[in-house]
Order: C-alpha cells, then sequence, then structure tokens
C-alpha cells in the first residue's frame, strides 16, 4: 500500500511540474510601428499587429527612452512620457492597423485608441500613465517601445528610435543619454526579459539628415513610406525594420504608405477558418472545424480555457493539407470522454486522455486505463478544487501554427461541461 501513496504522490509532483503553459502571449515581432506624428496637437502613434491577439491579452506602448546605464526605461526629469496599457477586449485580428493619440502642446494630454481598419473606438480598453500637461511628444527627437510584463522587467515587441541627430551610433540609436524626453539606447538585453533585433524587430530613422541643426535632422513626423505589395509576417518585418523606407516632413502631411490595412489583401494569413463547432452528448465532447484555405500550416492546438481569457493547449492535430497548403475546405474533428475536460483543464494529463480517446487498438484502451486511473490521483492532488468548483462552461479556440512558429487564432466558442 505504502508504494501505491508513493506513486500517487510521484504522480501529483509530475502533473504539477508538468502543466502546460498558456499560449496567448505576443512574441518579439508580432507587433510592428508604422509612424510617429509629434507635429500635431494631438500626437499620435500609428502602428499594427501582424499576427491575431487573443482577448484578454495586455499590451504597453511608451514613448520613453531606454538606456543601458541603468536598464530601464527613463523617467524624465519633466513630465511627458508615459506608458498606455492596452487590454484587448476582444480578438484583434493579424493586419490591423491602430492609432494611438496621447496629448499634445495645445491641448490637455487626449488619449485615444482607435482601431483605423474596423473604424472601431478602443480607448476603453486602455489605462494611462503620464502624459500630463505639455508635449507628450517632442518633434525633436522621439521613440516607440511596444511591449509586456513588468515596467521594470518589460519582454519587448517593437522598437522604433527617430531621436535628434546626438550621439547616434550606425543604427540611429543613442550611445548615451543627454536628453532625457528625447533620446533612446539600443536595449541590449539586460533589465529586460530580452533583446529586440535591430532591422529585425527594431529600427532607428534619420529622416533629415541634411539639416543644418542636429535638431532639424529629425522631421517632427516619421512613417513608413516603404513597398505595400502581398507579403507574410517576415516579409513585413523586414521592409518596416529598413530605415531606407521611411520618410517625413515637418508638417504633419506625410502618413504611412500601408494606409488603412495591411490584412489578408497584404498580408498572407495562413489559415482561414470556416465553421467551428462542439457538441456534448452521452458518449462525450466532439470539436470540429473547417478550415477554407491553408498557406504554410503546420498544425493545430486545441486550447481550453475555464474563463475565456487564459488558454491551455489540450492537444495537437496534424494539418491534412499536402504540404500545408490548400485551397479547398479540409475538415477536422477530435472528440474526447465525458467529464475529462472538465476535471483535467490546465493539467497534462488532459493532452493525454484526448490522444488515447482517438485510438482504436488494445494498447491505447491500456493507455486510456491507466490515463483513468491517474484522473483519480490527479483529482486528490486538487484538494478537491473540481469538486468544490464546478464548471458549468468550457471555453475552446483552434490556434493555428504556421511553419514558421506563427501564430493564429479561430473564434472563441463555448461547450457545456454539464453530464
Amino acid at each position: 500500500m505504502n508504494r501505491i501513496y508513493k506513486l500517487l504522490a510521484y504522480t501529483c509532483f509530475y502533473l504539477l511540474i508538468s502543466t502546460p503553459k498558456s499560449f496567448s502571449q505576443v512574441n518579439a515581432g508580432d507587433m510592428i510601428v508604422l509612424g510617429i506624428d509629434a507635429y500635431s496637437d494631438n500626437d499620435k502613434i500609428t502602428f499594427a499587429t501582424l499576427v491575431d491577439i487573443p482577448q484578454g491579452t495586455v499590451i504597453k506602448i511608451t514613448d520613453r527612452g531606454w538606456t543601458n546605464a541603468t536598464q530601464s526605461f527613463i523617467t524624465p526629469a519633466a513630465p511627458g512620457d508615459g506608458i498606455v496599457t492596452w487590454t484587448t477586449s476582444t480578438l484583434i485580428r493579424a493586419g490591423d492597423i491602430f492609432t494611438l493619440a496621447i496629448g499634445g502642446s495645445d491641448n490637455l494630454p487626449v488619449t485615444n485608441l482607435t482601431n483605423v481598419t474596423r473604424s472601431v473606438n478602443m480607448t476603453a480598453d486602455i489605462s494611462v500613465t503620464g502624459f500630463t500637461v505639455g508635449q507628450a511628444m517632442l518633434g525633436n527627437g522621439e521613440q516607440v517601445f511596444i511591449y509586456r510584463g513588468d515596467d521594470t522587467n518589460p519582454y519587448f515587441i517593437f522598437g522604433l528610435n527617430a531621436s535628434r541627430n546626438v550621439n547616434l551610433n550606425a543604427n540611429f540609436w543613442q550611445t548615451s543619454i543627454t536628453a532625457t524626453a528625447v533620446e533612446s539606447m539600443f536595449p541590449d538585453g539586460r533589465g529586460s526579459l530580452n533583446t529586440l533585433i535591430n532591422g529585425v524587430n527594431a529600427l532607428g530613422v534619420l529622416t533629415n539628415p541634411g539639416a543644418a541643426t542636429n535638431f532639424e535632422q529629425q522631421f517632427d513626423n516619421v512613417f513608413y513610406s516603404g513597398p505595400t505589395s502581398q507579403t507574410n509576417r517576415a516579409g513585413w518585418l523586414a521592409r518596416i525594420a529598413n530605415p531606407t523606407n521611411w520618410s517625413g516632413d515637418d508638417n504633419g502631411s506625410g502618413v504611412t504608405s500601408i494606409g488603412t490595412t495591411i490584412g489578408t489583401s497584404a498580408v498572407a494569413l495562413p489559415v482561414t477558418f470556416g465553421v467551428i463547432s462542439a457538441t456534448n452528448n452521452e458518449d462525450g465532447y466532439t470539436l470540429s472545424w473547417q478550415t477554407l484555405q491553408e498557406t504554410n500550416n503546420d498544425h493545430f492546438e486545441v486550447e481550453a480555457s475555464r474563463d475565456g481569457n487564459e488558454f491551455t493547449t489540450i492537444a495537437k492535430v496534424p494539418t491534412k493539407a499536402d504540404g500545408g497548403n490548400s485551397n479547398v475546405s479540409q475538415h477536422y474533428s477530435i472528440s474526447f470522454g465525458k467529464g475529462s475536460l472538465p476535471a483535467l483543464l490546465g493539467g497534462s494529463l488532459l493532452s493525454l486522455l484526448l490522444l488515447a480517446a482517438q485510438g482504436k487498438s488494445r494498447r491505447r484502451k491500456v493507455m486510456t486505463g491507466l490515463v483513468l486511473a491517474l484522473t483519480i490521483s490527479w483529482i486528490g492532488c486538487t484538494k478537491g478544487e473540481t469538486l468544490e468548483n464546478p464548471v458549468e462552461k468550457i471555453y475552446v479556440r483552434i490556434a493555428q501554427v504556421d511553419k514558421d512558429g506563427t501564430r493564429s487564432y479561430s473564434k472563441v466558442i463555448a461547450v457545456n461541461a454539464g453530464k
């Protein structure tokens, strides 16, 4: 009997340390900056996303510079720079373009987030720190970082430096900081969870090098003005991170060449989802989905959530498309046993259950029995969480994983978890 208890204890420990992580985070290069307009009264940042961003994702945008001397964002001696925290209230689609107005010298700070592609005001989704009365952005130099996580230990997603021509290196980033409100060094990996790569997911621009003074060598309004033909995520990053594809002016009239969207007309999205459904019957649960088109698709991952915000991968399904490419409909489905989903959501055993449920061989039947036995120990390990806090609905979505690791997501659907 003691050996059985030890086995159950080891099982609990294994399950606790092997719980899958959520894959809803935005990674470096998944978003891009398209322009900084410091000329207009309501200073404006234009940016876009190259991947679908799930609901509930927290993204931060700042015009604070970075200094490697203290390995942190710079706090200006005078107020003005700030941080915008955006918690997405809906699924954000790849290719959507946004503008963020953050006040200006002639007005009280006015902060406004707009999805330009879909003509939707999303200001209710953001909170603001900083940008007090005065110039939020300065025409003689500015920068923008998109990141996530703690402000004192950020994970960088994209960076743009458009500073005045003072102490610039060959990539147009400062080598030292002499004016805290208008300058930025390139993050070197200290004080942050990652480092950006200049020319890949970050760039510095000097748009008016022939001007007489170092202040005038940086235009007030800088923007991407390069190619707009169809390409994928890597292609867009290569274009955006190339400073020769950027222009500027001192009157605020110039705008990015992309227009209002880099969506399906410009980005080769890996998968177009069709109908997605989930059923709950006497035999168990069945999740079905359809793709209308697939490009460079590698596989799908079924993700589930108790609350519709934090998702956990519970199964992996390979693509049916030849070489990952298809222009005809493909149909997929996966089934699993009654009660397993609410009982094991968040534990790696669920993935085993799903895989076992699909098999018909004797070996898989044995594995199913073993998994069911381990389920009992898992429920014991969780101190009765499932029994004390029954789940009425489970939220499910499909994550499509491209061959280069890029992810896109289906819509989220709810399935009744009751018996």
